[in-house]
Order: structure tokens, then C-alpha cells, then sequence
């Protein structure tokens, strides 16, 4: 009833003390058949994640501009696309990096120190491409989700690549995590506003039945969005960590989102000498930066090497997990991690270009173990 041949999709959010139900009962008022079950025979779809509620629908103008003067409206987007966070580049890239206070040098040992653990038992959501669950590097640890593209094979390899750098076998920080596949990306790497904000529903759903360690990885960008922003800080505060890439624009990352979320962790790349890479964007919303150039994964057919935030924040996703692993929660494997951050690595220089950026660099503690009563230890 509310779509006509001039509907256009848009997300919109709730206010705190507003439901499904209450939409239902005032804007269908004149449909006494009409019910929450029944909403998608009419194209809208409810999503609530803990205290972040609202719906996805084609609304024709007249009706968002009655939602903007609706008090019980918290925010309303158009179903915007984002794109994923990747330069391609042909260079090895090792782990070393994040388990050593130095940077690297030519023709040291490229040793990777790490707790044995290797984030087992934690599940690892990815929101990209799809990942190449037949890759022999990933162990049979990966399970496909939901595919918001309809489009069945994976098309293009970006998820794979991630996925590598959070959990195979040889290029992954934490080698022993579960990987869950949730396929939102085209062939052409976009995906909708409305397909990410279903797949954290669905996630955070998940994570209520399942009860395990669980964190999101999104190598997506798109311009500051309130309702993606408030949907990635809904999960947050359910406990799940949620990290994202900085982008690629080279500029502020406050003005783009996920990466300015509240409770995101945010990730920007740096190269082999520590400093900040000329595409990374950086600012006070980058939490942390992680190798992001020409870093060494996991292809469909074998060794490939990539340049991005995307790979940034698989580095970052992947020691949120490896923590987690050694028993720490959500909570406490980003404050770990964030404690753990070698400062004052990144040059001055890097920074003076860039105002309010912070010089953390992505370091695991070379393998400590967490040393408190889940490991056994008083």
C-alpha cells in the first residue's frame, strides 16, 4: 500500500521506545488485515538488532516525508550502496609485522610469534564477496551464510583474500577461527545499505542461538550514514566486536561509515616501514593501522598479493579473534588489543599531513597468554 510505481527503497530507523508493531498499527491503519508477518507481501522487511529496530521498504516520497516528521523516526537513508576497500597490487606481504616492536628490515628472519590457540572456538563473520570455502588453507572452517546477491557462485575473490589474512592456515593471524561466509557484495563489489543492515540482523540473531564467541568483519565503505552507523553500534553494544576498514580515499575517515561508527574498530594501512599508506584514510576515527600493501593471502588459486584497508582490517578482525581464542570477550580482546598497539612507530611526518591521527600499529604481545582464571591460571 505504500509503494507505488515512484517507490524507492529506503532503511529506516526507530527510536528507542517505538516497535514493529506500533509502525504496523499507524501506518496501515487503513488495512485492518495487515500485520508484521504480512509486511513482506507489500516489500517491507523489520530488522532489530537489540535496541536498533526499524524497516527496509520501497516508500513512495510523500510517505518518508510524513516519517521525517514522525517523532518515533530516529534516522532515514536511501539504500545506498557501499563499496569494497581494495588496491590491487602484485608483492608478498608477511605476519610478521604484528608480532614484533620493530619494523621490518631487509633480510631479517620473518618469524610470526602467536599463542597456539589461534582464536579457536571464535567465529568470524566476513560481510564481502563470498570466501572459496574449497581453499585447502581454510581447513573446511567455512561455513556460507546468506548470499544478498542473489547471484550464487562467487564472482569476484576479495572475500577470500580477507578471509585469508583473519584465519587460513599460513597467512592468517588467527589460524584455528571459525569463518562464516555472509555474501553482500556484487560482481562489482557493491552492495546496498538495506543487505548489510539484514545481514547484522541476522548476525546478531545468530549469536543469541549459538552463544560463541562471535565478531564481524566489514571491508566495506560508503559516506557517513547514520542508520549504518547506528546499526554497526546497536551490534557493538551487544557485546560483538565489529571491525572495519578505514577506506581508500586517501582522506578523513570521520566522513565515511562504517568507519566512523561508535564502537567500530577501525582499521588504516601502513606499509613494511610504518608508514601510513598514500590511500589509507586516517583521522581520529582510524583506531589502529595494520600492514595494508602489497600483503600476502590466500587467492582461489593459490598466493596472491594485495593492497587495501580491506586487508587492514582482516589483520585487525583476525587478533580481535586470536584474543578472544585465549579467553578473553569481545570487550576485552579490543581493549587488549588496543592496550597491546606499538606507539610512536609511524613517522611525524605521516602525521603532521594528517590531523588528529593516532600512530597505533596492530601488535599480538608476541603470543602472551591471558593470564586469568579461564586459562587456569590464578
Amino acid at each position: 500500500m505504500l509503494a507505488t510505481a515512484d517507490a524507492t527503497r529506503f532503511v529506516v530507523q526507530f527510536r528507542k521506545n517505538y516497535n514493529i508493531e506500533s509502525f504496523v498499527a499507524h501506518y496501515y491503519k487503513s488495512n485492518p488485515n495487515m500485520n508484521v508477518a504480512a509486511l513482506s507481501q507489500v516489500g517491507v522487511e523489520p530488522f532489530s538488532i537489540g535496541s536498533f529496530k526499524g524497516v527496509v521498504g520501497d516508500f513512495d516520497v510523500s510517505f518518508v516525508k510524513n516519517l521525517y516528521n514522525d517523532d518515533n523516526i530516529g534516522a532515514i537513508s536511501l539504500d545506498r550502496e557501499l563499496v569494497l576497500a581494495e588496491v590491487q597490487e602484485n608483492a608478498p606481504m608477511h605476519l610478521a609485522r604484528v608480532s614484533q616492536q620493530q619494523k621490518l628490515r631487509q633480510g631479517q628472519s620473518m618469524d610470526y610469534l602467536y599463542d597456539p590457540s589461534g582464536g579457536i572456538g571464535v567465529d568470524v563473520y566476513i560481510l564481502d564477496s563470498g570466501i572459496e570455502s574449497t581453499v585447502a588453507e581454510y581447513n573446511h572452517r567455512v561455513t556460507k551464510i546468506a548470499d544478498y546477491t542473489k547471484e550464487g557462485a562467487n564472482t569476484i575473490p576479495h572475500g577470500t583474500y580477507v578471509a585469508g589474512v583473519v584465519a587460513s592456515e599460513t597467512y592468517g593471524v588467527a589460524k584455528k577461527a571459525n569463518l562464516f561466509d555472509v555474501k553482500v557484495t556484487d560482481k562489482n563489489g557493491r552492495t546496498k545499505l538495506s543487505s548489510v543492515v539484514s545481514a547484522l540482523n541476522l548476525i546478531s540473531q545468530d549469536s543469541k542461538i549459538t552463544k560463541r564467541p562471535t565478531l564481524i568483519v566489514i571491508p566495506l565503505i560508503m559516506k557517513k550514514n547514520a542508520v549504518l552507523n547506528g546499526a554497526v553500534e546497536a551490534v557493538v553494544n551487544e557485546g560483538i566486536p565489529v571491525i572495519v576498514s578505514a577506506g581508500n580515499d586517501g582522506k578523513d575517515a570521520c566522513d565515511y561509515s562504517p568507519a566512523s561508527a561508535k564502537g567500530s574498530l577501525t582499521a588504516g594501512s601502513v606499509d613494511y616501514q610504518d608508514q601510513i599508506a598514500p590511500f589509507s584514510n586516517w583521522g581520529s576515527c582510524v583506531d589502529v593501522f595494520a600492514s595494508g600493501v602489497k600483503v600476502e593471502t590466500t587467492g582461489t588459486n593459490g598466493t596472491v598479493a594485495k593492497s587495501g584497508t580491506s586487508l587492514s582490517a582482516g589483520l585487525a578482525g583476525g587478533m580481535v579473534a586470536y584474543f578472544m581464542g585465549m579467553g578473553d570477550n569481545g570487550t576485552q580482546a579490543v581493549e587488549r588489543l588496543v592496550k597491546y598497539s606499538i606507539t610512536g612507530a609511524i613517522p611525524e611526518d605521516n602525521l603532521l599531513s594528517r590531523p588528529s591521527t593516532s600512530s597505533r600499529i596492530l601488535f599480538n604481545g608476541e603470543g602472551e597468554p591471558n593470564w586469568g582464571p579461564k586459562m587456569g591460571i590464578p
